[in-house]
């Protein structure tokens, strides 16, 4: 192509049909890898952007990244619709768990929901025979798996599966239905810990206003004003799952009330001096007993962070809390956080000896001891997200 520039006059009068033929096929063929390049590029920046952050979406769009690539070694028209579904055990319901084309948003949906009625009939039949199918509309591969989960290629569009090419479709959807089950189990596994996690705190917090709804409550509040705080830069020097950290370890809070009679903790009238110490004791008693853990098995970011918390979130702004008067930003972050989430929770929720205040009136007390009590960052946090966590809370009884 640089041989015959079109500012070269010899070789432009030596142009023939010829050669300005192959060179514009030359041209379309480099357009053409271009093309091939900048589709690997995209499935690509799906999975690294997957990979950064694991959560459920994450998830989808790491699967996804994945199809793309399959769907670029297949030659997949970008108008084509390339889906990868499987069929769920529990309630047989036929599940999209990966999509190429303008159906992102259905992603864990169900097939309805992007497919004709031919198109979900087809599925169905491929699923209870177990083989593929192909027509003028679409082909279905069936992908066989070790475990008996029932997995099936869609390749909506004139584009059909070849002979030679079902090795490779094998191959690829066995790694993306592994990469699936993984985060799976992922997401899995984090979801038991936290009602573990909410479970041990509800049975060592001795109180039976103490609910494990409660404790979960100010966990996400915990999470919601760490959220804002990173998102408004004052979290740069935090670990990037801080949030999600400060969520479980916020709900350790008060593991030290056990060994408190219940007969004190829920006691109607003024405790006693003894009584009132003894209540106090319960920072020192839950970092004590997280520490005692930490001394004795391998244990992860939240019980570390959970010490802060159970020893610190009595701490006071101006120094006046307690066990150890620490004043500003002396206190730990994490401290902190709790201390206005956890603060916020009590004041809207009934206890023996009140009623529960309102939103608003809750909501202006912590105000009003902003500065003396509370960290003022992380009360203007809490004002921030409150609104939306109320939104998704479940209700009180």
């Amino acid at each position: 192509m640089l041989k015959y520039h079109i500012n070269d006059y010899k070789s432009k009068a030596e142009l023939t049909a010829d050669k300005l033929f192959t060179s514009l096929v030359s041209a379309f063929r480099s357009f053409e890898d271009f093309q091939t390049i900048e589709s690997n590029r995209a499935g690509l920046a799906k999975m690294l952007d997957a990979a950064s952050n694991m959560d459920f979406r994450s998830q989808n769009l790491f699967v996804s990244g994945l199809l793309m690539q399959l769907g670029t070694l297949l030659d997949v028209g970008k108008d084509d619709l390339l889906l990868l579904i499987r069929r769920r055990n529990e309630d047989g319901q036929d599940v999209v768990m990966a999509a190429v084309g303008n159906c992102d948003p259905v992603i864990g949906g169900k097939v309805e929901q992007v497919l004709d009625a031919e198109g979900v009939r087809q599925i169905a039949k491929a699923f209870s025979s177990r083989a593929s199918y192909a027509d003028d509309k679409r082909s279905i591969f069936m992908v066989p798996l070790p475990d008996l989960i029932d997995v099936a290629v869609y390749i909506g569009g004139p584009r059909k599966i070849k002979d030679t090419e079902l090795p490779l479709i094998d191959k690829f959807c066995k790694k993306i239905v592994l990469a699936y089950q993984n985060f799976e189990f992922v997401e899995q596994s984090r979801l038991d810990q936290y009602a573990e996690i909410a479970l041990l705190a509800k049975v060592t917090g001795r109180a039976d206003f103490l609910t494990i709804p409660y404790i979960a409550g100010y966990g996400r509040l915990s999470r919601d004003i760490a959220q804002d705080m990173r998102e408004k830069g004052a979290l740069r020097m935090t670990y990037s799952r801080y949030p999600e950290l400060i969520e479980r370890a916020a709900m350790f809070a008060d593991i030290g009330n056990d060994g408190i009679p219940s007969s004190i903790l829920e006691k109607p009238a003024e405790l006693s001096p003894d009584e009132r110490t003894l209540l106090r004791s319960h920072p020192e008693r839950g970092e004590r007993t997280l520490r005692d853990v930490f001394a004795t098995v391998a244990v992860g970011r939240v019980i570390g962070l959970a010490r802060e918390v159970a020893l610190t979130h009595h701490e006071r702004f101006d120094g006046k809390g307690y066990p150890s008067g620490l004043k500003g930003m002396n206190i730990p972050l994490s401290g902190r956080i709790v201390a206005v989430a956890n603060s916020y929770t009590a004041l809207v929720s009934r206890r023996p000896w009140r009623a529960a205040f309102t939103h608003e009136q809750a909501l202006a007390m912590i105000r009003q001891d902003s500065g003396s009590v509370f960290d003022p960052k992380v009360v203007d946090s809490l004002v921030a997200v409150i609104d939306g966590f109320r939104q998704r809370a479940p209700s009180r009884s």
